[in-house]
């Protein structure tokens, strides 16, 4: 009854890993990527440049604040997902990135299409065997309304 095997204990799984990280300062950095021939840059990495058709990017680090492109609060998912969450796009115009992910801000009322977004690590939900699952998500800036 007392210790728990290893297996059991519920630990934290990192969805899209390989596009986000943290800090020393816990700041979240996303990183994309940028074709090396005509500069396009994406996220998520994709094979073939859809501007110049060249096969070849360099890593590209985002800016800390993009700009809120679009968004629609899902109600009543079911399964792993809370009952509301907020999906969106936003945009990076520095890099020429539109970034799709989860919006802390459930309440329509409160987000407005290109107020600047910060991005945030964050626990999207718990998966089945009791994981924490995080990712990065988007949250209003408190420097831009």
């Amino acid at each position: 009854m007392g210790n728990r095997s290893q297996e059991e204990i519920p630990r934290t799984l990192r969805l899209h890993g390989d596009y986000w990280s943290v800090t020393d300062t816990e700041e979240v950095c996303l990183s994309g990527f940028q074709c090396t021939a005509c500069g396009a840059g994406y996220l998520p990495a994709i094979t073939t440049c859809s501007k110049c058709r060249c096969t070849r990017f360099r890593p590209l680090e985002l800016s800390s604040e993009g700009c809120l492109y679009t968004y629609t609060v899902v109600r009543g998912s079911g399964g792993v997902w809370p009952d509301v969450y907020t999906i969106g796009y936003v945009d990076y115009p520095e890099e020429g990135v539109r970034v799709c992910g989860h919006i802390g801000e459930t309440d329509a009322g409160r987000l407005r299409i290109g107020m600047k977004m910060k991005v945030e690590r964050a626990v999207l939900y718990r998966d089945r065997d009791g994981n924490d699952v995080e990712c990065f998500r988007f949250q209003p800036s408190e420097s831009g309304r």
